[in-house]
C-alpha cells in the first residue's frame, strides 16, 4: 500500500441518496497522517492555482496542530472526508472563535 495513503472500509454517506460510488463519501474524525495530508492538499491546490509558496504550506500545518493541540470535543468538531479510501477534504470547526 502507498504509504501516503491511508484505507477505510467502504461504508459512507451519499448526499442525494443516488448510487454513483464516486460521489460516496465516509466521514472520520482524527487519524494518524491527517494533518499532513490536510497540509498538502491545500499546499498543492493553491500552489497549482496561485502559485502560493512554502510559507503558505507551513502556515497550514502550523494552525492545524495548534487546532489539533486546542482540540477539546466538547467545543470543537473535526470530520475528514474519505472517497473511495483517499483523503478529500475536511470539516474543522473551531469553537474557541465563536
Amino acid at each position: 500500500m502507498d504509504h501516503r495513503k491511508r484505507r477505510f472500509p467502504r461504508s459512507s454517506v451519499v448526499a442525494d441518496g443516488s448510487e454513483d460510488r464516486s460521489r460516496i463519501f465516509q466521514f472520520v474524525g482524527y487519524y494518524p497522517g491527517v494533518v499532513g495530508g490536510l497540509t498538502q492538499l491545500h499546499a498543492v491546490y493553491y500552489h497549482d492555482h496561485w502559485n502560493f509558496d512554502i510559507t503558505f504550506e507551513t502556515q497550514v500545518g502550523r494552525e492545524l496542530s495548534e487546532f489539533f493541540d486546542a482540540f477539546d470535543p466538547r467545543r470543537d468538531g473535526f470530520w475528514a472526508a474519505v472517497q473511495e479510501g483517499d483523503l478529500a477534504g475536511a470539516v474543522a470547526i473551531d469553537g474557541r472563535l465563536s
